[in-house]
């Protein structure tokens, strides 16, 4: 297993320059336009013109990359991170192969560039990518799909697959828990919000991802379920402590408060593993956090009175 201590101890030192209450007290206060400048006045957007707080939010998420790259510049653990970002690039490029969809903006975040996307995807030359990208085009252009929908599925489904595969060959306990958790987090989200909209069991199937401590039998058995039924089975799952956060969901319907309890759980989880400094536990904490902060960010913008993670820690 590799040694994170080095990069522990820095980002450490890093963590010291989250957003506290007091500045989310100012950004509380502040009008549009005093939003962005205060932001600018913590470190966001330093040396730039005022401009939106999505684009300064974009910004840090770069940022954020830049820095673990350079703090582990041999590693491969930064970009397990920032899949998503690759995932939502690939769904664009074959849409644009195979439904001639007009590409949208590019997401920067990712690790694949446009142009290894391009030739990837769009000039069927994807021999020198790495893994798990590989693979996931590799699979992708042995199917047949009727529509974008089926498309997205596949690619979501498989490349969730191919990363836990990944994840596990790597043998880092701290990495496989974070990814386990993160979706039973995601699984929960997606259960909840299609019982909102109705979806039927089908519907939820498709938009699970495997690869949780809960299979997505067991979960899509819940579609028809009352609040109490799913509640209890969270209770008795190993998961218990998302039981409390969804008892006061189902009374007042907050999906940012669910969210953050659900986060809250998953950084102490990890936390009993960053007593090791030389596991990546340290380094996963950060990286939530940030994502976290990010995301109160954006919330606090839209609604100054929306709940954020910074006031409950």
């Amino acid at each position: 297993m590799t040694d994170y201590t080095f990069a522990s101890a820095l980002l450490s030192t890093k963590s010291a320059s989250l957003l506290n209450k007091a500045q989310f007290r100012e950004l509380r206060n502040a009008d549009d336009d005093g939003f962005i400048l205060k932001l600018q006045s913590f470190g966001y957007g330093v040396g730039e013109q005022p401009k939106a707080v999505e684009a300064i939010v974009g910004a840090e998420v770069l940022k954020l990359k830049r820095e673990l790259s350079e703090i582990m510049p041999n590693d491969d653990l930064a970009p397990y991170f920032f899949t998503k970002y690759d995932l939502t690039n690939i769904r664009a490029y074959y849409k644009k192969k195979l439904f001639q969809a007009e590409l949208g903006p590019f997401e920067p975040t990712g690790f694949l560039t446009e142009k290894e996307l391009s030739q990837a995807i769009l000039k069927n030359d994807y021999y020198n990518l790495q893994e798990p990208y590989k693979h996931l085009i590799s699979e992708a252009n042995n199917q047949t799909f009727s529509d974008s929908h089926s498309l997205v599925t596949f690619l979501e489904k498989t490349f969730q697959k191919l990363l836990y595969e990944q994840i596990k060959s790597r043998q880092d306990a701290s990495l496989e828990k974070y990814f386990v958790i993160s979706t039973d987090i995601n699984n929960l989200i997606t259960l909840l919000r299609s019982r909102k909209l109705r979806s039927d069991a089908e519907q939820v199937k498709n938009n699970l991802l495997d690869c949780g401590s809960i299979s997505i039998a067991d979960i899509v058995h819940l579609v028809e379920a009352s609040d109490r039924e799913i509640a209890s089975f969270y209770a008795t799952a190993y998961l218990t402590r998302f039981s409390e956060p969804l008892d006061l969901f189902f009374e007042d319907g907050n999906f940012s408060s669910l969210e953050h309890a659900l986060l809250r759980f998953l950084v102490d989880e990890l936390t009993r593993d960053a007593v090791d400094i030389k596991s990546s536990a340290n380094i996963i904490i950060y990286v939530i956090r940030k994502q976290i902060e990010l995301i109160d960010i954006r919330r606090i913008h839209l609604d100054r009175a929306s709940a954020a993670m910074v006031d409950e820690t």
